[in-house]
């Protein structure tokens, strides 16, 4: 008998990668408008410092604002979107770790898991267009961090 020979399909890789769904609707978007991917430099962000995942007390005390809105508005979910700057030892792990700090502290502040959408660029995606060595310190630091952005779900 013959084999039949399959062609294979093509997998097409996941850009971001995510911990969750896809991103859902920003608040500020009408029903008939597209899902696009947000402006990485306009959202807000907690900072971090090189090949770190801590968060800053000044870190905690922005998500926990955060924390605080989604706890009153059920209706609400925040987008978390980790990123590492190109000088960062294995940055794909760190904005995972960073990624990941951010979703804990979340939760430990009483939000609920299905209220937070969690991706990770490491240094495969910048905030700021710096996607070499040679980038002044300044945009480096501003790679080294996690946006966020409160969305409807």
């Amino acid at each position: 008998p013959e084999q039949a020979t399959k062609e294979p399909v093509p997998i097409k890789p996941a850009e971001p990668e995510h911990t969750q769904t896809q991103p859902t609707k920003p608040v500020n978007m009408t029903n008939d408008e597209t899902i696009a991917r947000p402006d990485y430099e306009k959202l807000p962000a907690v900072l971090f410092e090189k090949n770190e995942f801590v968060i800053s007390s000044a870190g905690k005390t922005d998500l926990k604002l955060i924390a605080q809105k989604l706890l009153k508005h059920s209706e609400l979910a925040v987008n978390v979107y980790a990123f590492a700057s190109t000088d960062e030892t294995n940055g794909r792990q760190i904005a995972l770790r960073r990624s990941d700090a951010v979703l804990r502290f979340f939760i430990d502040n009483g939000v609920r898991i299905d209220q937070v959408k969690s991706f990770y660029y490491g240094n495969s995606v910048s905030r700021n267009g710096c996607i070499n060595l040679n980038c002044p310190e300044e945009l480096l630091l501003k790679n080294r961090s996690v946006a966020y952005q409160l969305v409807t779900q």
